[in-house]
């Protein structure tokens, strides 16, 4: 069974769709940052894939907590080729103070170490 398409409330029409309150097409929802405030952190989190050393282990799972990371820059080094380094401006500790983390599961076809038999 096939629904019918949704109607759009406004009919197509901008200026109706303005009059009626409904956001314009492609505008930010209420509360959330215009796309020119927005500002990328940079994270990094520190796996212990120890367990994977066990004879026969196929499997690490872990929940790990993201440390906050000073924003790399593009610099021209002393003999002109253009590397990464960590930007020298201070940072907000971001991933800390909300405690963000994330949960790794990785499950291998092969053991890194066989199974003693």
């Amino acid at each position: 069974m096939k629904l019918p398409p949704a109607e759009d409330p406004a009919g197509g029409d901008p200026k109706a769709a303005a009059a009626k309150g409904a956001p314009a097409k492609g505008a930010p929802a209420k509360g959330a940052p215009a796309g020119g405030d927005m500002k990328p952190f940079f994270g990094r989190a520190w796996l212990n894939l120890e367990n994977l050393l066990q004879p026969g282990a196929l499997e690490a799972k872990q929940r790990v907590f993201l440390e906050t990371c000073p924003p790399m820059v593009k610099k021209a080094g002393e003999d002109g080729i253009e590397r990464y380094v960590q930007s020298d401006e201070p940072f907000d500790n971001v991933f800390e103070g909300q405690r963000t983390y994330i949960y790794v599961k990785l499950t291998m076809t092969d053991p890194v170490i066989p199974p003693v038999a």
